[in-house]
């Protein structure tokens, strides 16, 4: 595998329904959640006192595919499924 000195970012579960946890993520990064159309449906702050971790409520996002993109950080989006 390529490294590029990046953490590996983990998003899960996925499929998910309430929550998105993210794993791997520098401090203070931005966490943007985007539907395929690339509108923002929600978005948090990562990486904080609790670490390299964060979760984003999904809780209010209808089901279907999105992209959990880092503008932060040249990572590459991960994709997600929402399921109710």
């Amino acid at each position: 595998p390529l490294r590029t000195g990046m953490p590996e970012l983990a998003v899960f579960p996925n499929p998910a329904q309430t929550l998105v946890h993210i794993t791997g993520v520098p401090e203070n990064s931005r966490c943007v959640l985007m539907d395929l159309q690339g509108r923002v449906v929600a978005e948090t702050r990562c990486g904080g006192s609790d670490g390299n971790t964060c979760s984003l409520d999904i809780s209010a996002v209808a089901e279907g595919i999105y992209v959990v993109w880092f503008p932060d950080l040249e990572a590459v989006p991960k994709k997600i499924h929402i399921a109710r």
